[in-house]
């Protein structure tokens, strides 16, 4: 991702108006000191740490206009190094706003009937339905 927004920059009411999670849930469940770019999964970062990262993400996806393969293959390099069970880490907000995004973007799960976190690892591993 090419994004280093600040504390300064974005609010977290800017981010529950661009994401539809709602600030209650934003201000107590990421942490701004964390905003950044990447993460080192290697490193077993925290579930704050990854909430946070995953909200990044969300703003970036939402400015994109990528839709179907180069979306994916943004999607795919945002979360590269993630298992299934990193998902399963992640609050249930932060995972359905990413399968609502994938969604917008042309990209769907092949699979309905799996967890969340389930759909966005197959969704990772290239088992997607992929609409240009």
């Amino acid at each position: 991702m090419a994004i280093d927004p600040t504390m300064d920059e974005i609010s977290y009411e800017d981010i529950a108006k661009g994401t539809g999670i709602s600030i209650p849930t934003l201000k107590g469940q990421i942490n701004m000191d964390f905003w950044k770019d990447t993460i080192n999964m290697a490193l077993n970062p925290s579930q704050l740490e990854m909430q946070t990262y995953v909200v990044c993400a969300l703003v970036e996806f939402r400015a994109t206009t990528q839709k179907g393969e180069p979306f994916m293959g943004s999607y795919q390099e945002t979360f590269e190094g993630w298992t299934e069970e990193d998902f399963r880490h992640i609050g249930r907000a932060f995972k359905r706003e990413l399968l609502n995004v994938l969604n917008m973007k042309g990209i769907t799960p092949l699979r309905q009937d799996r967890t969340h976190a389930e759909q966005l690892y197959d969704i990772l591993i290239g088992t997607a339905n992929v609409e240009d």
